[in-house]
């Protein structure tokens, strides 16, 4: 072995090291998830925002009437906006509030409305 690839040699072999152990490096922890079953027990269509408090992108889901969909969001606070969306509903007034989902928990979430169908 030559006196220069003798001093190469270490650094090389550190950087593979380096190359490798991130090859090998864990995954990121799980983020804990808040369950969300929600019930439509109208004839309207609804339309759920979910925005996390701490910012990010929103989550939107729209609600058939009568439908039942059930979601994961990442356990938190949010600002939630619940809105029916049916034209002949217009003049319904769209429902805000906060929420603070808890990790591991199931929320049942019914939608009802005083307006005739």
């Amino acid at each position: 072995m030559t006196p220069a690839l003798k001093r190469c040699f270490p650094l090389v072999a550190a950087l593979l090291a380096v190359v490798l152990a991130a090859g090998c490096a864990t995954e990121a922890p799980p983020v804990p998830m808040a369950h969300l079953a929600i019930e439509n027990l109208t004839s309207y269509a609804w339309r759920i925002t979910l925005m996390p408090r701490t910012g990010g992108s929103p989550q939107i889901l729209a609600v058939d009437p009568h439908d039942s969909p059930t979601l994961d969001v990442p356990a938190g606070a949010y600002q939630v906006e619940q809105r029916i969306v049916t034209l002949s509903a217009r003049g319904a007034v769209p429902r805000d509030f906060t929420a603070e989902l808890k990790a591991g928990e199931t929320y049942r979430w019914p939608l009802m409305t005083l307006l005739s169908p």
